[in-house]
Order: structure tokens, then sequence, then C-alpha cells
């Protein structure tokens, strides 16, 4: 069965292409705007085909900061379209791995790379300045006149830098690309949806706010918009999720968020350390250094299997205390991932936590004794 038509949906009428300006289904009729004439005029319903959206896209298409991403087209039909926003320090790839595990119903999906590569191969930024001087994420209530232009435009602050990596030429970017979305690839922007991590959920909240059109939805983890100075009112709906102890964004920032955005709502989540130690179950995440970790005890844990389980598990323990998890844990015949954490092991979001002297550690470290084997 064909989906109802909407405002904004893009129809053909005997071969002219068109726009859905206003839809009356009791009497059977829309009224459109007529691209080549740039005239309106009624239409019966029954005459209207939708122009199907399109997700073979050119990169040359889109703007030069976006043309990075992985898109998957629904195996059924096309009917919204998911853009998802990594945070800093990731790439693309996993959330694209996120859209394919999710499985929405008739819509499609695509992830994009943020454009500025990190130093070390450490994944990638939405905009140019996200760090500081030593290397240490920029909280969100630090102001920076390399990242946010129009903050100190408009309270007349003096600056001197205009990196191309301001966020406020990353939102023209992504005005851009929805304009390229609607206009080459048949994509109505009410069905169109931002899904944001980390920054960014900030660089997809300020796109909606930048954007004169109503989108179908923006979703926010752990983002919330750098300044509300000069945020203008959005309809478009949509949700924010932060911690209740955030380290990076205090909470004042997601209220504001909120009052500004009206058809946005924040919903909070408790915050929850999670302690470390080399007896707990494999995956378990990692303790902040700020966190006092109790004193070791000869409690063995058990080992929390793929089958999700918790079950005990057996190990080959060493004289220095070290052990060798099972295979399925560790097929390298090695330690847990956990217990090389606090050996050294690299991980990004720990570098950026301040941790830097991961990047060497982690040369001196092997998985286990396979690992070894090959050199």
């Amino acid at each position: 069965m064909a989906r109802r038509l909407a405002v904004g949906d893009e129809v053909e009428l005997l071969r002219v292409r068109g726009k859905v300006l206003k839809v009356l289904p009791e009497s059977g009729v829309a009224l459109l705007h007529i691209h080549a004439t740039s005239t309106t005029r009624w239409a019966f319903l029954h005459e209207l085909a939708p122009v199907s959206a399109s997700t073979s896209w050119a990169p040359t298409s889109f703007p030069s900061m976006l043309q990075h991403w992985q898109v998957h087209s629904c195996p059924t039909s096309n009917e919204n379209l998911l853009l998802f926003l990594h945070g800093l320090g990731d790439t693309h790839e996993s959330l694209f791995t996120l859209g394919q595990a999710m499985q929405l119903p008739q819509t499609a999906f695509a992830s994009f790379r943020a454009p500025h590569a990190l130093p070390f191969d450490l994944g990638y930024a939405w905009f140019d300045h996200a760090l500081d001087a030593q290397g240490d994420v920029l909280p969100h209530h630090v102001p920076d006149p390399r990242r946010l232009q129009r903050y100190y435009q408009y309270h007349q602050i003096p600056f001197t830098s205009r990196r191309c990596g301001s966020l406020d030429q990353v939102v023209a970017a992504w005005l851009d690309a929805l304009h390229t979305l609607q206009t080459d690839y048949n994509w109505p922007l009410h069905r169109v949806f931002l899904m944001g991590f980390g920054h960014g959920g900030t660089v997809a909240l300020h796109v909606v706010a930048a954007c004169s059109h109503r989108l179908g939805g923006v979703v926010s983890v752990s983002g919330a918009l750098l300044s509300t100075a000069t945020v203008s009112p959005s309809s478009t709906p949509g949700l924010v999720l932060h911690s209740s102890n955030d380290p990076l964004i205090r909470t004042d920032m997601f209220t504001a968020t909120t009052s500004v955005m009206s058809g946005v709502k924040a919903k909070s989540v408790p915050y929850h350390p999670v302690a470390l130690s080399n007896k707990q179950p494999a995956g378990s995440h990692y303790e902040p250094k700020d966190t006092p970790r109790e004193e070791e005890t000869d409690v063995e844990t058990g080992a929390f299997d793929a089958s999700g389980s918790n079950a005990s598990s057996p190990h080959c323990s060493g004289e220095n205390g070290w052990k060798f998890e099972e295979m399925k844990v560790n097929p390298l015949v090695g330690p847990s991932g956990d217990l090389l954490l606090r050996m050294g092991a690299q991980r990004s979001d720990l570098i950026f936590q301040g941790e830097w002297w991961r990047l060497f550690t982690a040369m001196f470290l092997h998985g286990g004794l396979y690992d070894l084997s090959l050199y």
C-alpha cells in the first residue's frame, strides 16, 4: 500500500515535479508548488506519484567536510532517513554498525565521518578545536573563539583565529548537505532525522537550530548547545539524553538547550562509575582514575560469556599473579582486556581524559602467548 502524502513530499504530476503544500484527504486533493513554473495548483491525489528517495549518493555532491560516509537502504521502502554523527575520537563505522543492528522499519540510514583527524590516529573531530593546549577535551562551558565564531561576534568580543574547523562552518556544511538530500536525492526534510553522540550530538542540535525548515527529529546523547545566544526557535522535536554527573557538560547547559529549543525534551540518566579489577568479568568498564579501588580479595568472580550468562570461569595463574583467561575470553592465550588496560593498553577515551602515556606503554604489551609467537 502506498504511503499517505504529507506536506513537503516531492511528487510528479504528468511528469512535472512539484512539492506538496497542503493535503485535503477528505476531498482527495492536494495543493502543489510546481518547480518548473514556480506556480501553485490543485491536483487529485490519485494523479500524484510520490518521487522515491534515493540512497545512491555521489560524494562530490556533498560539501567537502562531509564526503566520507556509509549509507544503507531499507530493503522494503525508504520512508525515513536517519543520519548518525559520531562522537569525539570515533569514526563513522561504529555507528553504521549500530544502524545495522537497530533494523528500523522503512528507514534508510547513513553514518558520516567528522572532517578533522586527531593526532596519533585517535579518530576524528567535528570541529578543529575540541581539545585544549594540554590535549584534554575542552568542556562545553569554556568558551573558545576558534570553535564558535558567532558567539564572539554576537557579544563583540575580539578574537584572532578563524580556523575552518569552527563549529559554525561545520553546521553550514550540514545545512548544505540537507539541501542536497532534499533537491538531488528527493528526501523531504520532515522525514530526515539526526542522531548524534557527544560532540556529534552538539553538532546535530546546532544544525537543527540553524535550519529554517522543520526536520523529522533530533536525538542527542551527551551533547548540548555550546551557546544559546544566537539560537533561533526551532519546531523540530527531539530528545537530549545526558548524565546527571557529566564531567564535560554541566547540567545547566542541558537545561539551557531545552529552554531555547521548545520541541526538544531532556532526560537525565544517573551516573554510575564502575570499579575495575583483574578478577572482574571481561568487558566491564574501566574505572575512572579518581575513583578509589577496593582491596583485592581472593574470591573468584564469574566471567560473562558470549551467551550472556554469568558463569564461573577457570583461569590459569602464573607466579606473578597474572591470569590467562579461557579461550572464549582471550583466544590469544593471555590476560583479560581489563587487566591489559590497567597495564597501559591504548584506548582513545582514556587518552583524552589525560592518560597520554598509553600512547607509549601500549607498544610494550602483547595480547597473549599467540601474539608473542608472531614476533
